[in-house]
């Protein structure tokens, strides 16, 4: 199973085994980020699709029948995306992209409020540990 790790602070990038990026280089090598709240929170569909198996070297797709679970917090979070969509069934919290094949199906019931489990039909291929839930460094 592929795992992640994204902070909701934005521009605190994480490494592969969930430690800052800053503790690993000094601040003036540090990557910056220079975009909005929003424009972060969309690099949490980045992840999401590179747990799915995505490496986004021709562009983000994800796998016809991604699903993910989250939690309500991390659910608030994705339909900040321009990319998010009303549910189209009463089951699901809604889609993040356009069609089957470019985006995945939001669902409300991950069991850990910090985690999104990135499933294809019932095979957990994946999952996003979300850091700094709640702005605490």
């Amino acid at each position: 199973m592929r795992v992640f790790y994204w902070s909701r602070i934005p521009g605190k990038f994480m490494t592969p085994d969930g430690r800052p990026f800053s503790d690993l280089i000094s601040p003036d090598e540090m990557p910056k980020f220079h975009g909005t709240i929003q424009e972060w929170y969309e690099t949490l569909v980045e992840v999401i699709a590179q747990a799915a198996g995505n490496s986004g070297e021709t562009g983000w797709y994800f796998p016809r029948g991604t699903e993910v679970s989250v939690s309500p917090d991390v659910s608030v979070i994705l339909q900040a995306s321009v990319l998010f969509h009303p549910p189209q069934e009463e089951s699901c919290v809604g889609m993040v992209g356009a069609r089957a094949h470019t985006g995945f199906i939001i669902y409300d019931d991950s069991p850990k409020k910090d985690l999104v489990l990135v499933r294809i039909g019932e095979e957990t291929v994946g999952k996003v540990i979300v850091t700094d839930m709640y702005g605490l460094n």
